[in-house]
């Protein structure tokens, strides 16, 4: 038998079952840190897309600091037949990508601003994950003698994509 230092089952490490504790422990907290910055970005990007109301109240940014803002115009020139190119936000930033991205976002003009752009974030985070996972999938492939858990390889791939991704989640 192999004998894994922190594994509980072989009883080797500093202290027994207590290394796999302190183990369990870290993982908690990069779970916990990693969904602190989950809902604090989420929350910065719809407030960002605002001013968005509910009963009367106002919450969010008084002018659009947010790309998505542009991409909803340009599905909203799509539903009204105008010039997607003419699409721009209130600070007059115009759209100037592919028009088939202007077809994609017509679901996202359906809805109201705060719905759309709490949407499009959900799914930017979610093609991100699949990202993670299929670059996981990729090492373990490729890579079969790799000794690092699951966790701790999709930890460290989601770190070193962080800061790119973090801007592209916040637009």
């Amino acid at each position: 038998m192999n004998k894994v230092r922190g594994d509980p089952a072989s009883g080797v490490g500093s202290s027994g079952a207590t290394g796999f504790r302190v183990d369990a422990w870290r993982k908690a907290a990069v779970v916990f840190v990693g969904l602190v910055l989950f809902i604090a970005l989420g929350v910065s990007t719809v407030y960002r897309a605002g001013p968005h109301c509910f009963g009367g109240k106002t919450w969010g940014s008084k002018v659009h600091r947010s790309d998505f803002t542009v991409y909803r115009a340009s599905g909203q020139a799509v539903l009204d037949g105008t010039n997607i190119y003419d699409a721009h936000n209130v600070r007059d930033w115009y759209y100037m990508y592919l028009p088939v991205f202007s077809l994609a976002m017509v679901p996202f003009a359906l809805l109201n601003q705060f719905w759309a752009s709490l949407l499009w974030y959900l799914l930017s985070v979610l093609m991100l994950w699949q990202t993670v996972y299929v670059s996981v999938r990729l090492v373990r492939r490729y890579v079969p003698d790799c000794r690092i858990g699951s966790f701790w390889l999709y930890s460290l791939t989601l770190l070193m994509v962080l800061w790119p991704a973090m801007s592209g989640l916040a637009r």
